[in-house]
């Protein structure tokens, strides 16, 4: 007769654990593992709120590393690895993009060029565990990728993901995949995906416009504000939807006021805006947990794009 796995007598679980004891039909590794997912969602407010940037900056990595541990552990967990592309993301955006900046702006191109392919690494990580959990729950997203059609790509995510509760895995897949592609301008076949992220981006804002203090209008604003409209983009519809998203979240969401003025306001040489924008993220105050971290990622980089000031117009 098969052994049932203890539920009420952690304090056996923990010592099994320890001893490296196993119970037929029990597996305590993926059990910690797949407990740890659950805790991770609750924890999540309090790591967005958290309020050293510094401390944050070294203390991501090792958690990056215990992550994919305990993902290697149950691979198919959607709460883990969707945890795990965030804070891919956060750590490329608040620690890498702006290392790999300055040393640009300083003439390293040698380091600017290994931050920028590391970060595009990081991105692509990211992408690819969050479109692993797309795999997992229908299994046909492959199919639909592989047909380069972007109607049919709209048509599949609209059909397959319907609610609320969808967002994170669509959001986090496309958000990823536009972070590596701007880490990739060097690299025609990984440009040629954009409009494949932004299909990813946009069901995630039909979805729930405001998932992740509205992120989705940090990508769609920037992506489209990137480039004139000859290249294919349109900077007033940027425009539009980086006042939009600051509509939404009360203007609380200072990535997006980042965004807006480094690449709205720079491509339409708007100096007045840059300015207003940039000041708008440096005076503020904090504007509570859900963006204490992300505001303070920000005003980093605002106080560094406002001494570039003159370099840029």
């Amino acid at each position: 007769m098969t052994a049932k796995c203890p539920s009420r007598s952690r304090w056996l679980g923990a010592v099994l654990l320890v001893t490296g004891a196993v119970l037929p039909g029990c597996n305590f590794s993926k059990l910690a593992a797949d407990q740890t997912a659950g805790l991770l969602d609750k924890a999540a407010p309090a790591l967005d709120g958290f309020w050293d940037y510094d401390l944050a900056g070294v203390g991501t990595p090792g958690a990056i590393m215990q992550l994919e541990a305990f993902l290697s552990v149950t691979p198919d967990n959607e709460r883990l690895a969707l945890n795990l592309a965030k804070a891919y993301v956060g750590y490329a955006v608040g620690w890498v993009e702006p290392e790999y900046e300055q040393a640009y702006a300083a003439g390293d191109m040698d380091k600017s060029d290994r931050l920028r392919q590391r970060a595009r690494l990081l991105y692509l990580r990211a992408r690819n565990l969050a479109l692993h959990t797309l795999k997992v729950r229908d299994g046909g997203i492959d199919a639909v990728l592989k047909t380069h059609d972007g109607a049919k790509l709209d048509a599949y995510l609209k059909d397959k993901y319907g609610d609320k509760d969808d967002v994170a895995p669509v959001f986090w897949t496309g958000m990823a995949w536009g972070a590596a592609i701007n880490m990739s301008l060097d690299q025609p076949d990984l440009i040629a995906e954009l409009p494949v992220a932004k299909s990813f981006v946009l069901r995630a804002k039909e979805l729930d416009d405001g998932f992740f203090s509205g992120g989705a209008y940090v990508f769609l604003g920037s992506m489209e504000s990137a480039f004139p409209k000859a290249m294919g983009g349109d900077p007033e519809k940027g425009r539009a939807y980086f006042e939009e998203g600051l509509k939404l979240t009360e203007r609380k969401n200072h990535m997006l006021l980042v965004n807006y003025a480094r690449v709205y306001a720079v491509n339409t040489q708007n100096r007045e805006l840059y300015v207003k924008l940039l000041t708008e993220v440096i005076e503020a105050g904090d504007l509570g947990q859900s963006v204490r971290l992300s505001n303070k990622v920000a005003r980093r980089r605002a106080e560094r794009y406002l001494a570039q000031t003159s370099e840029l117009f």
